[in-house]
């Protein structure tokens, strides 16, 4: 599981731990619900773009590498992390 650091999710102006919509949305789209995966694709795409453009330095590395990311999702090879704190 992939977990960004808080000092890190500061800096790009993201939650540390996802919304329950965004929860929500996930577990929507694995269950078919193209809807809401577009929705959580658009919501998230730009920032996705611009830390893989950060890492990458390359604008077709960075839309590459932006799709796997979405896939990942898609795929039920990532699962966002749960707030133990609920």
């Amino acid at each position: 599981m992939i977990r960004i650091p808080a000092t890190f999710a500061r800096f790009l102006s993201i939650p540390k731990i996802p919304t329950q919509t965004d929860r929500y949305l996930v577990r929507q789209a694995r269950q078919g619900n193209a809807e809401a995966y577009g929705e959580w694709v658009h919501k998230y795409q730009s920032l996705v773009f611009n830390v893989c453009y950060r890492l990458m330095g390359e604008q077709r590395e960075a839309e590459v590498m932006t799709q796997e990311t979405f896939c990942s999702v898609a795929n039920q090879s990532w699962s966002p992390p749960v707030n133990q704190g609920n």
